[in-house]
């Protein structure tokens, strides 16, 4: 459950979970957690700094560069992870530079988000507020935790400004 709230990426999961949470232990879990800022252990409020990645993903992703690096003396522990790493950015480079070399506008995971979340069309609404600037507001239809309504929740894109209220996109810093 606290992991469940940890990773949550709207307001409305946070806070539903949040709920349960102050019923363990008699509410000691949640005054625990309430004394360490929010932005130091949710996706929710940490302004995307960590990209989506949490300290356990990391710690996988530092293992990946260091693996088969045991026992070796520091210097060239530090040049292993040096050229891992730059092998790992210069792959990615050229990828990104064939991407766009192909024309395509975006990558083929947000490729694949847009395509999930067309096939979820008839639960968004769109309304446009200015049409020059590409001002909209978006709404989408959500079911309570219960079963028993679904409630809507609205946000805002502004293609002008390149903006969003979205949070789940501004983590993972998706276009």
């Amino acid at each position: 459950m606290v992991y469940s709230t940890v990773v949550a990426t709207q307001q409305r999961q946070f806070n539903s979970l949040w709920e349960k949470i102050k019923d363990v232990e008699e509410g000691r879990v949640a005054q625990w957690l309430n004394n360490i800022p929010h932005d130091k252990w949710t996706l929710l409020y940490d302004k995307g700094r960590r990209w989506g990645d949490m300290t356990k993903n990391m710690v996988e992703i530092f293992n990946g560069v260091l693996k088969g690096a045991r026992g070796l003396p520091i210097i060239a522990l530090v040049q292993l992870s040096f050229y891992r790493s730059n092998s790992y950015f210069l792959i990615r480079r050229q990828d990104g530079q064939a991407h766009l070399a192909s024309g395509a506008g975006f990558t083929p995971t947000i490729d694949a988000k847009l395509h999930g979340l067309r096939q979820l069309d008839d639960s968004y609404e769109s309304v446009m507020f200015h049409d020059r600037l590409g001002v909209f507001e978006v709404s989408c239809r959500t079911n309570s935790y219960r079963g028993h309504s679904s409630t809507r929740e609205l946000h805002v894109v502004d293609l002008g400004s390149r903006s969003y209220t979205y949070n789940e996109w501004r983590i993972y810093h998706s276009p």
